[in-house]
């Protein structure tokens, strides 16, 4: 499984005995909003309420799912999980959600894909401090 991490996504359902919670992830490219769902697991409840704003990571899943289109045809999507689940900051509540700026997390989308990481030379001695991991 891949690692994700899902930054400022808004929750907009709670299921499974307070233990699962889908989010919606907003993205923007090239200046059209994009939409993804995730569901969450989480191995205890977990206390988030719709609306509640979260930053977390766990270990990405997908499962390929079919549907009718409008047009009559049928459709192949995938649901997209996250298992193990953690936090990395406390949840905005949905109460304070519309005063709420969302920060701009380092390391993310385009940058997060575009960062150089240093390379090694067959031979030369590198300090740890320059090791990617």
């Amino acid at each position: 499984m891949a690692k994700v991490i899902l930054a400022n996504v808004k929750v907009d359902g709670v299921f499974w005995d307070g233990k699962g919670a889908r989010v919606l992830e907003t993205l923007t490219v090239n200046g059209s909003d994009f939409y993804q769902r995730f569901s969450i697991f989480f191995d205890a409840p977990h206390n988030l309420n719709e609306g509640d704003i979260l930053n977390l990571e766990g270990q990405l899943g997908a499962k390929p799912s079919t549907y009718v289109k409008q047009d009559g045809t049928q459709g192949i999507s995938a649901n997209l999980t996250v298992n193990y689940p953690v936090m990395l900051a406390e949840p905005v509540r949905a109460a304070q959600a519309d005063q709420w700026v969302p920060e701009t997390p380092q390391k993310t989308q385009e940058a997060a894909i575009m960062e150089q990481w240093p390379t090694a030379v067959i031979g030369q001695a590198t300090a740890l401090s320059d090791t990617p991991f």
